[in-house]
This record gives structure tokens, sequence and C-alpha cells, in this order.
């Protein structure tokens, strides 16, 4: 039977804030500061998310890094995920074409596609609207509940 685990970088395996904070002024967020690549150098590890995904791993979950991150960074989150032994998984990041769909559209579409309604699928991410979105197409879809969401790897069971 397929496990897949469909995991969020920011917010769930990569702490961004002072990234995210260094990209902020007066409230607003400059986007190209936030995704310029010697910026992912402020983020820090999780605590712990490196064990569970690890666990995962030992599991035979095949883990899969998709984020909203744009995909001219790939290069750069595939040197964090290294950095900090990640690294040896498919990693998803947002194409730059625009497709007419919105973030927690984009993210249930990718689940709903690569996910395993036969099997178990487990989709983790810290964007409430983003897990609501993806448990809604799967309903939709598959018309079972299949899918498993959480916000942080430590919500999960094994």
């Amino acid at each position: 039977m397929d496990k897949i685990a469909f995991i969020d970088l920011d917010g769930v395996v990569a702490n961004s804030v002072l990234r995210f904070e260094k990209a902020t002024k007066n409230g607003k967020i400059n986007w190209g500061l936030v995704f310029h690549p010697p910026m992912l150098g402020l983020d820090t590890l999780i605590p712990g998310a490196d064990a569970i995904i690890a666990r995962l791993e030992e599991a035979n979950w095949t883990v899969i890094y998709l984020s909203s991150r744009p995909e001219r960074i790939l290069e750069p989150s595939k040197k964090w995920l290294e950095k900090h032994g990640l690294d040896g998984h498919e990693i998803i990041l947002r194409p730059a074409k625009k497709d007419g769909l919105k973030t927690p559209q984009w993210k249930a579409s990718v689940v709903c596609r690569k996910g395993a309604p036969d099997g178990e699928t487990l989709f983790v991410d810290d964007e409430p609207e983003n897990t609501a979105a993806a448990l809604e197409l799967w309903q939709e879809k598959f018309g079972n509940n299949g899918l498993r969401v959480a916000s942080t790897l430590s919500e999960i069971s094994l």
C-alpha cells in the first residue's frame, strides 16, 4: 500500500520567521526579498522536524516537500534541505507560470494528483486554508477520508 506524505517547508520544516521579519517593512512583505536565495540562510530547522521525517522514511512513507516557494529558488531550497540532512526527496515548488489557482487550490490539486487514494496520504501544512482545500478536493474526487492533515510534524502519529 502506498504511503505518501506531503510536507510544507516554511513553518513546518523551516522556521522562516526571521526571513519574513527582515523582508517586512511598515507591515508590507517584500516577496522578492523573502524569496531572495541568500535570505534562506536565515531559516533554522524547526526542532524535531528531522527526527519525524526520519521516522516517516523508516515507516516507508514517500516524502514529498510541497511548498508555495517559487520554482526559481529550487536549488537554494535543495541546498538548505541538504545542509539539514533532509535531502533526497522530491520537492514541488510553485511554478512561475500563473495557473489561475490560489495557493490553497494549487496545493490541493497537487495532493490529489500525486496522493494515494487507495493507500495513505498525509498533508502537513501550517496554513489551515491549505489543508481545508485539500480535504475538500480529496472528498470531492475520491469520496473517502483517506487524507490525513496536520499543521505541524509533531501532530502526526505513525
